[in-house]
């Protein structure tokens, strides 16, 4: 049973016990919110992200101030620059962030790392809770008019965005040169002698696979291109080769394959 956010036990316990339990609670959001600040706002305002994703930033930041949409009045006192960056912070959030923090087993295993001890995958996770909790407009949070220390948790909430936000700024201040470094990286390719390891989930390859064999004309740049032979031989026959049932048998699944790229261009 709870009172207004605070447990029936809570209210039995003497006053020094209650004030032992304060501290701890006060500690605790101390530290998250120190974590947060430096390890989401500090971490990415030194570590650029991919240019797919600032670019994704830039895009929605830039969208913000174009379209002129209003913003909270509540929010002004903390910047205008601040406003105007919230939904590309909610976009950066539920994006990368919390679903990282959500299971952080999962991405720590595809990259290679070893597995996060128990008290820290459930730290990460409490975290993502909370940043949740914040991105949600006052109120409707289930329970929320129920807890006591909800307006102390949307304070800590603002500082935390606030540093969010300069590393969303800064993500998104960038020049966009993904055409002019696709085109480079075109020409560049057969001439590319490193290795390079690229994981895909299955149904993405049988997705590949199944445009290659669609595309096969423009696809096959000579009378022997071993891109066009191998997708023949994987079809045997097969048009598509891959079948709608396959196909979503291999999303569900979620198998990911790590192989290294062959250079078809030295090749052909």
């Amino acid at each position: 049973m709870q009172a207004r956010g605070v447990t029936t036990q809570f209210l039995l316990m003497n006053k020094k016990g209650q004030e032992e339990v304060r501290r701890e609670f006060h500690a605790g959001l101390e530290a998250m919110k120190n974590f947060l600040i430096s390890g989401i706002g500090g971490g990415f305002s030194h570590l650029p992200l991919p240019p797919l994703t600032r670019s994704v930033l830039q895009y929605s930041a830039h969208g913000v101030y174009e379209r002129g949409f209003l913003v909270d009045y509540d929010w002004l006192r903390y910047g205008i620059d601040l406003c105007y960056t919230i939904p590309s912070i909610k976009l950066f959030l539920h994006s990368v962030i919390v679903p990282i923090f959500e299971a952080p087993n999962v991405y720590a295993n595809r990259c290679g790392c070893p597995s996060m001890p128990p008290h820290v995958v459930e730290k990460l996770q409490t975290c993502a809770r909370f940043l949740t909790f914040c991105s949600n407009p006052p109120g409707t949070n289930e329970g929320e008019d129920q807890l006591s220390s909800a307006i102390m948790l949307r304070s800590i909430g603002i500082e935390v965005w606030a540093a969010i936000g300069e590393a969303v700024r800064y993500q998104a201040d960038f020049r966009d040169t993904l055409d002019v470094d696709l085109t480079l990286d075109l020409f560049r390719a057969p001439y590319d002698l490193g290795e390079h390891f690229v994981t895909l989930r299955a149904e993405l390859l049988c997705t590949t696979t199944n445009l290659c064999r669609k595309f096969e004309p423009q696809l096959n740049l000579s009378a022997h291109d071993p891109l066009a032979a191998l997708v023949r031989q994987i079809a045997d026959g097969r048009n598509p080769p891959f079948d709608g049932e396959q196909l979503e048998y291999s999303r569900v699944n979620q198998t990911w394959h790590t192989f290294l790229m062959n250079h078809r261009f030295l090749i052909t």
